[in-house]
């Protein structure tokens, strides 16, 4: 039988964790996964860091063993939990101590909740911080503002849902701002390629002023990542090649990593962060357009002849004759949600499947910048305007002449600097003085 494995919350909105000495009631912010005890809903079996453990008494407290204990009985009554033996419960004091006690009262219930849920409502509380919104998680209810949900009754929402739609006790439907934005890069075969990325994502937290989840793709096992950064999660994929490497960022493989955020900005590896980004992410979190990076400087001719920005899609493609061309480039776009995201995101694996499988020799009509501009071109309700405030491409060789807008694309050549990482680095510097 499948384990089902869920958190187990007091009534004053705490889970309940076992520090290696005693058990105890911790705040959801506060919260780490390794220190939590499950209950497996198959079969009401506890568990503590994949061991299956027992209540048992200690100082007058109640404490986990793994020796079994059949005074100890768990049990149901009105969907929560109950936790007795010998007419003793076990309840749950505000300050987080697990006690013992010679009734059962509201603080001798407990709710078992699923990992998505206290996802779930982690994300309300960081999202009440950031909008200003009371948010409250007690009497297994969440307050947000000014409404209240049973948690029990909206337990099959999810941070992969593309809307947080909620039933408050009123029975009335209310809709959560989903803002929980995710800045991804993709890096493969090149360590220096990852050195660049992770020294982008510190400029992204000296200046953006939005509290980002940092995500690499990678195809590299041995780099050194850091380990003690809880907003970045390095995640392996397989890609081969440069047409793999450069198709990546829009892949099936990616977008199903990234279903719990919104808004998610792609950026290359080069790019660095030189001011604040917070109302780029309030628009883009808010529009179903993809904001896309364009080349402004580009004439009509240069676009349409030159093959890194349309290609020869223009040119078998008659539906999009009548429309404008515009000289995207794929180092930074953002879009609301993976679901907004899926013609582009299905169509691209289709178009680099099939160069995989029919080029000999890859000319500039197959690198992803012109398959991408044809595909937004074609299908999409995307903005080339907004991301013009906030990105210079080809920044100046000389930094102090490099404005502050917010995101400098080193996209050009090297200059004086022997690797692309030392001429980001210098960058850096620079705006650390």
């Amino acid at each position: 039988m499948a384990q089902i494995l869920n958190y187990i919350m007091d009534y004053h909105g705490h889970i309940l964790t076992y520090d290696g000495s005693a058990l105890q009631f911790v705040s959801i912010e506060n919260l780490t996964s390794e220190e939590a005890v499950w209950i497996d809903l198959a079969t009401n079996n506890l568990f503590f860091r994949s061991k299956q453990v027992f209540f048992c008494e200690k100082d007058r407290r109640v404490n986990i063993t793994q020796k079994p204990n059949n005074l100890v009985q768990i049990f149901y009554d009105n969907n929560l939990l109950k936790i007795s033996g010998l007419g003793i419960f076990a309840g749950a004091h505000p300050e987080g101590e697990f006690v013992l006690r010679n009734k059962a009262d509201l603080w001798e219930a407990f709710l078992p909740i699923s990992p998505e849920i206290l996802k779930f409502l982690q994300y309300v509380q960081k999202l009440g911080n950031e909008l200003n919104v009371h948010v409250l998680v007690e009497k297994f209810m969440l307050q947000y503002g000014e409404k209240e949900f049973f948690i029990d009754q909206n337990r099959s929402i999810s941070l992969n849902d593309d809307r947080l739609t909620l039933i408050d006790v009123n029975s009335s439907i209310i809709e959560i701002p989903k803002l929980n934005p995710a800045l991804y890069f993709c890096a493969f075969s090149s360590n220096e390629a990852v050195k660049c990325a992770l020294l982008a994502i510190k400029t992204f937290e000296m200046f953006s002023n939005v509290d980002f989840t940092y995500i690499i793709f990678t195809n590299i096992e041995d780099f050194p990542f850091p380990d003690n950064q809880p907003n970045l999660k390095i995640i392996h994929v397989e890609s081969f090649g440069i047409i793999s490497h450069l198709y990546k960022r829009y892949s099936q493989d990616v977008m199903n990593h990234l279903t719990e955020y919104s808004p998610i900005i792609y950026s290359d590896c080069d790019v660095i962060c030189n001011g604040d980004l917070k109302e780029f992410v309030k628009v883009a979190s808010a529009s179903e357009k993809i904001y896309t990076n364009v080349e402004g400087d580009k004439s009509k001719k240069f676009i349409m002849e030159y093959g890194w920005f349309i290609g020869d899609y223009y040119k078998f493609d008659e539906t999009i004759h009548d429309k404008t061309i515009y000289a995207v480039n794929s180092g930074i776009f953002s879009f609301k949600s993976v679901q907004s995201f899926q013609i582009v995101s299905v169509n691209m694996d289709r178009i680099s499947a099939l160069i995989n499988a029919r080029h000999n020799g890859i000319p500039h009509k197959c690198f992803d910048q012109s398959a991408f501009n044809y595909l937004l071109t074609k299908f999409c309700n995307f903005d080339t305007e907004f991301l013009k405030q906030y990105v210079i491409n080809w920044p100046h060789p000389e930094f102090s002449k490099i404005d502050r807008t917010g995101l400098a694309h080193f996209c050009g050549g090297l200059g004086q600097f022997t690797s692309k990482y030392d001429k980001m680095a210098a960058y850096v510097e620079y705006l650390s003085d």
